[in-house]
């Protein structure tokens, strides 16, 4: 119960706190604004974690994903997002990401290789580098089936 309840609490604290961090939050830098905003009521790093593992248990829009650095963050929507970005600037690079929304390089990176993998954008190697565009391949079989 008491973590189903502290689960509550930061989806509540998330729905603020998040499109401030660019929708996306690393674990240890919830946990310290987390805290932070509580004053003396604090919360041990373990308690944070299993409550956060409860998010979708209990129907709350908040993930929790683990990254192939070992990195763990809290997230909501992120793949729609870069989709929105894909679509509106017509493709996006890693820097573009950090610029928009405000994270580091290695987790933009993250990200849009987890998208790629999804299949939600494809990517194109060229010797300027990595530039991600909307996957119509993948657009064109959903709207044929």
């Amino acid at each position: 119960m008491y973590h189903e309840e502290l689960s509550k609490q930061l989806a509540e604290f998330l729905g603020k706190a998040l499109p401030r961090e660019g929708g996306m939050i690393t674990l240890p830098d919830l946990y310290c604004i987390f805290n932070r905003a509580r004053g003396s009521a604090l919360i041990s790093p373990e308690d944070l974690y299993r409550a956060c593992l409860l998010f979708d248990k209990i129907g709350l829009p908040f993930k929790v994903k683990k990254l192939k650095s070992g990195v763990i963050l809290v997230q909501s929507g992120s793949q729609a997002r870069i989709l929105k970005y894909v679509k509106e600037k017509g493709s996006v690079t890693a820097l573009d990401l950090v610029r928009l929304d405000k994270v580091s390089i290695l987790i933009a990176k993250e990200h849009l290789e987890s998208a790629e993998l999804t299949g939600a954008v494809c990517r194109d190697e060229t010797i300027e580098g990595l530039r991600y565009f909307e996957n119509l391949i993948k657009s064109c079989a959903f709207l044929l089936s």
